[in-house]
């Protein structure tokens, strides 16, 4: 059985075997870190479609998964700045 290999294995055929396994998906922090924000837009855009993985309470977002979703996503234009102070109404 492929359970019983992995009870001979030392730390480091563990780890070895993790890195394999957890290659390409990233955890929260780590995607937050990468894409520069909070836990906040992270949860707001797994509400819409941002793909994860649950394992137990653990999400992974697969980077590839990731990719393709950002690129996807109709881009947005940032709305024009104003300048100055709000001009009065006429009375």
């Amino acid at each position: 059985m492929v359970l019983d290999h992995f009870a001979a294995c030392t730390e480091a055929e563990l780890e070895a075997a993790r890195q394999q396994l957890f290659n390409g998906l990233l955890d929260d922090s780590t995607l937050e870190t990468l894409l520069k924000v909070g836990p906040q837009p992270i949860n707001r855009n797994m509400k819409q479609g941002l793909p994860f993985i649950k394992l137990g309470r653990k999400r992974l977002f697969d980077i590839a998964a990731v990719n393709v979703w950002l690129r996807n996503r109709p881009q947005q234009n940032a709305p024009a700045r104003r300048r100055g102070r709000p001009r009065r109404e006429a009375a």
